[in-house]
């Protein structure tokens, strides 16, 4: 063969392998324009304060790739708050995310999106998860479904469960901890144990405003309504603007009041539609007749800053 033609072969041969290299090492990640790389810091800031198109730039700042895990957890805190088909589709992804504290992120993002009912689907298969934190985080996410709306998840779930209680009872004694296993308790319908961890809890952080919030629940669901509604007024009344008692009432905290003589104020029953602020001075509501009621979970206006502070009661 002639050198030239040889030359030739090894040529080509040479800007075929070039190409070929080429072609594997290429980044196959989809360009982010200039724009959004450098909108960042205000997408976020629209997200917190509720500013018009908030939702579209918090979601194209979540798709994408070359963020940091910090700054896309960031990002997860306000996602619950502009709930949409492309939102789950966005917190769904992370569930798969290389790093952790993304996957808590997104777990508790899709708390926020799907109703109780129906999350088993997308954060079952995290109890399985290969990092602890993030089994722990899918755990607390179902715990109070139904084996119903758990289906295949509920033996893993209980299996969870049960690891999770022989960790924290081996555990140092902490108000956090105590508070954990009440919350496994009540799941499980142990309500002698969860009321006993309450009072753990209680002695170790007399302020703990979810463990208050959970004791008096506690309290009703085994009968003592009486002593749910002193313990509910006494907070009330020692922090009668507390948003988080507010918000637990409003959401759906509810114990029974009998009340033995009819209004002193006004001799109809109380208006069913009334919407009234909850604090010391309007909890409970005179006007309620001689009758059983609990406040009843309805439409809850949230403020600007997300804290509900409005709800709707009514009679059962």
């Amino acid at each position: 063969m002639p050198k030239s033609r040889r030359f030739l072969l090894i040529s080509l041969c040479a800007l075929f392998a070039i190409g070929l290299g080429w072609f594997f090492m290429r980044s196959t990640a989809p360009v982010v324009p200039e724009a959004i790389k450098r909108g960042y810091s205000e997408a976020l800031t629209q997200a917190r304060a509720g500013q018009p198109g908030a939702a579209r730039v918090l979601y194209q700042q979540l798709a994408r790739a070359d963020i940091s895990p910090k700054r896309r957890i960031w990002l997860h805190a306000e996602l619950p708050n502009y709930p949409s088909s492309v939102a789950l589709k966005l917190a769904g992804a992370d569930l798969q995310h290389e790093s952790p504290e993304v996957r808590i992120a997104a777990i508790k993002s899709v708390s926020g999106l799907v109703p109780s009912g129906q999350r088993s689907l997308l954060l079952g298969p995290l109890l399985d998860d290969s990092d602890q934190s993030v089994r722990l985080a899918a755990v607390n996410a179902l715990l109070g479904l139904s084996p119903d709306d758990l289906g295949l998840f509920f033996g893993p779930l209980e299996q969870a469960i049960d690891a999770w209680q022989q960790v924290l009872k081996s555990a140092p004694e902490s108000a956090d901890n105590h508070y954990q296993l009440a919350r496994l308790h009540l799941h499980n319908a142990e309500l002698k144990e969860a009321q006993q961890e309450l009072e753990h809890t209680l002695r170790l952080a007399p302020d703990n405003l979810p463990a208050l919030v959970m004791q008096i629940d506690v309290l009703d669901r085994q009968g003592q309504s009486d002593a749910a509604r002193q313990l509910l007024a006494k907070q009330l009344k020692a922090q009668p603007d507390s948003a988080y008692l507010q918000h637990a009432l409003g959401s759906g905290c509810c114990i029974t009041v009998k009340v033995s003589s009819p209004c002193s104020v006004c001799p109809r029953p109380w208006n069913l539609s009334r919407t009234t602020r909850i604090t010391a001075m309007t909890w409970p509501p005179r006007c309620m007749v001689s009758r059983s009621w609990r406040p009843r979970k309805s439409s809850c206006r949230k403020s600007s800053s997300a804290t509900p502070t409005i709800a709707r009661l009514g009679c059962c």
